[in-house]
């Protein structure tokens, strides 16, 4: 049993030998997929990702258009990211969003490659009435005339943003929560606690879930992950859902992308990091391939080095169909 760092190539041939060795199906006749329970994010909701990210400014603009944005969100909403210039939460939109106006001379946004959104389904948070999805995108842009942002005339960020989506009545999804993930003094290197982190969290400590339940902060570290209906909590908690990944998949390996992470303005602190890896092996005797995006909530643990440790960890990705299905 592996949960290493492989290479990509090897990754590569590790899906293909198990595709060769995997069992045919017996039954020739077309067999109609298995339908998810879940919405998948349709082009609704790649048009509100779109109007969010570019700051409700239209094709070919280079300015904010703060209704347009205003109106992706619902009628309860907020929104968390060093743009609002509080860095904390803000409530007025619009007002954040015309500030930002006044002090820009250009900008473009754009989603990552392949426009890939991250969904999150959770029965415990109401699945039926709110979602959420995550995604990688890059702003772009410049200061008005002597004035700054983020102290600098021209900025370059690749953000993930994690949008708390709910459902009115209309059946369409409005923007209840959204948090930029990006710090912009962050150095060129991510820092090697975080990564150290991640390469821990994903790879399970190679099976030795005692050891992985302590990455987390006390007694009240929870992971949740797309498509459950329960989150696992505590130490106890969290050594049973380690268990099962590492019995459930045999053997996998693992690449992750995009890394960012933000920092509380207050103690100058980690305080979230986000990222997307991809986990491709051995999953219940059958090859599968997971696209995830992983949110931490960070917090410094009561020791006297005050370590960082995970107070809430965020698994989103499309739950697989069978899976999705028996949910139901």
């Amino acid at each position: 049993m592996k949960f290493d760092r492989h290479p990509t190539e090897l990754l590569i041939v590790l899906v293909v030998f198990l595709r060769s060795h995997a069992h045919p199906n017996s039954n020739n006749e077309p067999v109609e997929a298995p339908r998810s329970p879940w919405p998948r994010p349709d082009a609704a909701v790649m048009e509100t990702v779109q109007t969010y990210i570019s700051w409700g400014s239209s094709a070919g603009q280079a300015t904010p258009d703060c209704k347009r944005f205003l109106a992706t969100f619902g009628a309860n909403r907020s929104w968390e990211s060093p743009f609002t210039s509080n860095e904390f939460m803000e409530y007025d939109i619009e007002g954040a969003c015309n500030r930002l106006a006044m002090n820009l001379s250009w900008r473009v946004a754009s989603l990552d490659a392949g426009q890939y959104l991250y969904p999150l389904y959770s029965q415990h948070l109401g699945m039926e009435s709110y979602w959420k999805v995550g995604f990688v995108w890059n702003a772009v842009g410049g200061a008005k005339n002597l004035s700054h942002v983020f102290n600098r005339k021209e900025y370059n960020f690749t953000i993930i943003t994690v949008l708390w989506l709910q459902v009115y009545p209309n059946n369409k999804s409005y923007i209840f929560n959204a948090v930029d993930v990006f710090w912009p003094d962050a150095e060129a290197t991510f820092p090697t606690t975080l990564t150290n982190m991640v390469d821990n969290y994903v790879s399970f400590l190679g099976g030795n879930c005692k050891t992985w339940a302590e990455l987390f902060w006390r007694d009240v570290g929870m992971v949740t992950v797309s498509g459950e209906d329960t989150g696992y909590y505590g130490p106890t908690g969290l050594t049973e859902y380690c268990s099962k990944m590492v019995y459930m998949w045999s053997s996998y390996v693992h690449d992750v992308d995009d890394m960012s992470y933000s920092v509380d303005i207050y103690s100058s602190t980690v305080e979230k990091v986000a990222f997307t890896w991809t986990r491709t092996g051995v999953y219940l005797g059958r090859v599968r391939t997971d696209e995830i995006l992983t949110v931490f909530y960070i917090r410094s643990a009561p020791t006297p080095k005050a370590d960082l440790k995970i107070f809430i960890a965020w698994d989103f990705l499309q739950p697989p169909m069978e899976e999705a299905s028996l949910m139901t």
